[in-house]
């Protein structure tokens, strides 16, 4: 068996169960969580190296950078585990995504953003309609993500068939 061929047939589903859609975004949505937090990297460097003279300078590079690189640590597990058909892979992708859900969440609970960040204001129904939308499908999707990926019997099968395989 050459090398392509063992890797293609241990990435490959070998019982016939394919990968559901839900376990594609959430790879997805994985991927771009870890390219966030490395953009996050290059803004603490790029922020950080003009002031390193300065004393709190050089802690806050260094917890900064030890942040991001746990956060992508994280996601590059977990998306991995998702490829690997692992559960943990699942189970480290379901605390991400409820992290991400109480994120988006959040902005329910607390009043208007103020500074750099401030809301437009919205002048008329229309306005008001579409931002509704907007935050809720914002809202809801990692939320149903999360459930999809928590309790959907075609991947709870396809995360038990790679279990199921190793012991016949």
């Amino acid at each position: 068996m050459t090398d392509s061929e063992r890797v293609t047939s241990s990435i490959a589903p070998s019982n016939g169960i394919p990968r559901p859609p839900s376990v594609w975004l959430t790879q997805i949505v994985l991927i771009l969580f870890a390219l966030m937090f490395l953009l996050i990297l290059g803004m603490f460097a790029v922020a950080s190296l003009p002031r390193l003279s300065e004393p709190g300078v050089m802690l806050f590079l260094v917890s900064g950078t030890a942040v991001s690189f746990g956060c992508i640590a994280v996601a590059a597990l977990a998306s991995w585990g998702l490829a690997r058909r692992k559960p943990y892979g699942r189970r480290v992708s379901l605390v991400i995504l409820t992290m991400l859900f109480l994120i988006s969440a959040s902005r329910f609970f607390r009043g208007p953003a103020s500074g750099p960040f401030a809301e437009i204001p919205l002048t008329s129904p229309a306005q008001e309609f579409g931002a509704a939308i907007g935050r809720g499908i914002t809202t809801a999707a990692p939320l149903i993500l999360i459930l999809r990926l928590g309790f959907a019997k075609n991947v709870i099968r396809f995360f038990q068939a790679r279990d199921s395989s190793k012991i016949q």
